[in-house]
């Protein structure tokens, strides 16, 4: 049975990180953006709204959402809170994009789409109001979710709830026939995260990227150690100025920071769908 969640000490716990996190973010001179679960139920959006509500003013830059419900709760009376699409709306054209522009800031677009796909998406939505476009780079996507809780099938072999700062160090992992691992995360309000088994790699893809109309590219380092945190973010950033300048030995020194960024990538890299899009049955 799953246990239930006592949203009022999460709650209260979640004040407190994210009053620390804004005393972190001011101190790099960064924006720090609240991102609510992908799966809301009703419990958790009336709570974190009203988290919302008595926040201390500028604690954070505004709030970003992954499913339709957290939008539509936040879109009414939160007028001064700017809200931000996670990949998990899976916006896939400029439909959508036309549909959610009053109300979003950027878009992260789906990363199911290939190089081609993104390109369409990004012209066709020239013309429309005023938004900017992120993309995942970096980072092991999220293969599946369950509502079942794998800690309490695996109750005597993993550390109790109670241990939740031990409990991060624990890895588990779903081991397929082919002998990869599929790094598995239990989330707060205990569902069942299955990640892909190796990262998502488009370090010497960034002149195209920016090519195509990016404003932003992602790497999603949660759960993972701050020092892979930090060196991702130097190969990308050192990426991101080969790529701007336009270095005329571009793609030999793209190329060996790939090299460096596979070494402490979880598992080995991978384009994902970046190069052959969703193939149909």
């Amino acid at each position: 049975m799953k246990p239930d969640v006592n949203y009022e000490i999460y709650f209260e716990n979640m004040a407190l990180l994210l009053k620390e996190a804004s005393s972190l973010a001011r101190t790099y001179k960064s924006d720090l953006i609240w991102k609510w679960p992908d799966i809301t139920d009703n419990n958790y959006v009336k709570g974190a709204a009203s988290l919302l509500r008595n926040l201390p003013e500028k604690t954070i830059s505004g709030v970003m959402v992954g499913g339709l419900g957290a939008l539509w709760a936040l879109k009414d009376g939160f007028d001064s809170v700017k809200l931000y699409g996670s990949g998990a709306l899976n916006i896939w054209n400029h439909l959508t994009v036309d549909e959610l522009s009053p109300f979003l800031e950027s878009f992260t677009l789906s990363p199911e789409l290939s190089k081609e796909e993104l390109k369409k998406v990004i012209l066709n939505s020239s013309d429309l109001p005023s938004h900017e476009f992120e993309f995942l780079v970096q980072g092991n996507m999220e293969a599946m979710v369950s509502e079942d809780c794998l800690s309490c099938i695996l109750k005597d072999k993993i550390l109790p709830r109670e241990s939740l700062e031990d409990r991060q160090h624990q890895f588990l992992g779903i081991k397929d026939p082919k002998n990869r691992i599929f790094p598995v995360k239990i989330d707060d309000e205990c569902r069942t995260h299955v990640l892909n088994s190796v990262e998502l790699c488009l370090i010497d893809y960034l002149p195209l990227l920016l090519k195509i109309g990016f404003d932003s590219l992602v790497i999603d380092s949660r759960g993972k150690p701050a020092d892979y945190a930090w060196k991702m973010f130097s190969l990308y950033q050192t990426a991101l100025e080969l790529s701007i300048h336009g270095d005329p030995h571009q793609d030999n020194k793209l190329h060996n920071l790939k090299k460096r960024v596979k070494k402490i990538s979880n598992g080995g890299i991978t384009t994902g769908n970046f190069l052959r899009g969703v193939e149909e049955d």
